[in-house]
């Protein structure tokens, strides 16, 4: 007798220790790699949105305009967010008329000048009455600033715009800075987490920005375009500073250049390594496992004639399955970012679970107890009519006769079938 050998507790227990110290070497490199990888996501990430919230910035700052009622002004505000008294941060507040150029695209602006009207013109809706709709001449107050944010601990660089200058509620009015609701009311968050923001303003084109012993101007971090150029002279001097001044638009004075200097929070890796890795072992050992069972699945029920056709129909839709869900996934991640491809691939699974709930369950009888056979057919046995009679047979679940090959393949339940039948109506009760 042939004894049969396995593995020892001591073989089995030194294979799991080498397992082990591969797999942590492994996992200590592609930790690495991840920590690298993911840090340089969010770095391209906060580089992104910052990008885009400062070029929307200098976009406004592009089309300031100087005129009537209008200016550019840049003053400093200390910010209190947990009532203790002492400030938290301090942010600049910029404030500026400029050209009104989302009237280009939003046609409904070039009418929308009130908040109502603004409102309704950015839901591209049109407005309920004609009081709503006042003219705002082409023109635009914008406003920039740090705004606190529930839930966060730094602040948040937000825009506020209204397509109408001067009048109530004007973006403009001395007094707002010093009143957080006036001044927060309606602001878009262009970025999270702001750790630093700040503008820097150059009279002339050769001023330092930073002190440098130089004799070179330095730049300002405030600016009053609305002031006057000189002191009070001789009446009837245009440009002297005074109250007059502040409405007098000919002495408004530009800055030669403006800097914007943003500072944003990095935050954490934003994953959790060992819980990716497990989720990662969960999900590759799930699809292994259903890769090698479903295709056995088809196989084992699909009739023998048809088993082939089957399994081409499975691989084609298999194909078919991948090239759709990358080609899905490319639009959603291109048109609406990566957190709509997660939610799409959930709500997919969400469904396709539902009607999973809903299919008949397969019995256990008719997929593990089969045994697939085959028998060559006696030469003086009538293949014709062979296939009717062997279905008549207990345990025989399937049958397929190959008249030409003279062959018979047979489904049988592997522990209750009449094998005796069975051979004596192939051989010819031989």
């Amino acid at each position: 007798m042939r004894r049969a050998r396995g593995f020892t507790l001591i073989e089995l227990l030194a294979a799991a220790a080498l397992f082990a110290v591969l797999g942590t070497m492994l996992f200590q490199v592609l930790r690495g790699a991840m920590d690298v990888w993911t840090r340089g996501e969010r770095q391209r990430e906060l580089h992104d949105r910052a990008t885009a919230a400062l070029e929307l910035l200098a976009d406004d700052l592009r089309g300031v305009w100087l005129g009537p009622g209008g200016g550019l002004l840049c003053t400093w505000r200390e910010e209190d967010v947990d009532g203790d008294g002492r400030a938290d941060w301090r942010a600049p507040v910029l404030r500026f008329s400029r050209l009104c150029r989302e009237a280009a695209w939003l046609p409904a602006l070039r009418a929308a000048g009130d908040a109502p009207g603004g409102r309704l013109a950015s839901t591209g809706r049109p407005g309920e009455s004609a009081a709503e709709l006042l003219p705002s001449g082409g023109l635009a107050e914008s406003l920039v600033t740090l705004a606190p944010q529930p839930g966060r601990p730094l602040p948040s660089l937000v825009r506020r715009m209204r397509a109408r200058l001067g009048g109530q509620g004007s973006l403009l009015d001395p007094e707002l800075p010093a009143q957080p609701d006036r001044l927060y009311r309606d602001a878009v968050p262009l970025v999270d987490d702001v750790l630093w923001f700040e503008l820097r303003f150059a009279a002339t084109a050769d001023a330092a920005w930073e002190p440098d012993g130089q004799d070179a101007p330095l730049a300002f971090d405030e600016w009053d375009s609305s002031c006057g150029l000189l002191p009070g002279g001789p009446d009837g001097f245009p440009w002297a500073a005074g109250p007059a001044s502040l409405d007098e638009p000919r002495d408004d004075v530009l800055p030669e250049l403006v800097r914007l200097d943003l500072e944003l929070a990095l935050g954490g890796a934003g994953h959790g390594l060992l819980a990716l890795a497990a989720l990662m072992v969960v999900f590759f050992a799930a699809f292994n496992v259903l890769e090698a069972l479903i295709p056995s699945l088809v196989s084992r029920l699909a009739p023998a004639q048809a088993r082939g056709t089957a399994i081409g129909v499975y691989n084609t839709t298999q194909t078919l399955g991948l090239f759709c869900g990358g080609l899905l996934g490319g639009v959603l991640a291109g048109r609406y970012g990566a957190q709509t491809v997660y939610g799409a691939c959930a709500a997919l699974a969400a469904l396709w679970l539902a009607v999973a709930l809903r299919m008949r369950a397969i019995p256990e009888r008719q997929v593990n107890d089969l045994a697939d056979l085959t028998f060559s057919i006696a030469s003086e046995v009538d293949a014709a009519g062979l296939r009717e009679a062997l279905v008549r047979v207990r345990g025989v679940h399937e049958v397929e006769v190959s008249e030409h090959e003279r062959v018979a393949r047979l489904k049988v339940v592997s522990d209750d079938w009449d094998e005796g039948s069975v051979r004596k109506l192939i051989t010819g009760g031989v």
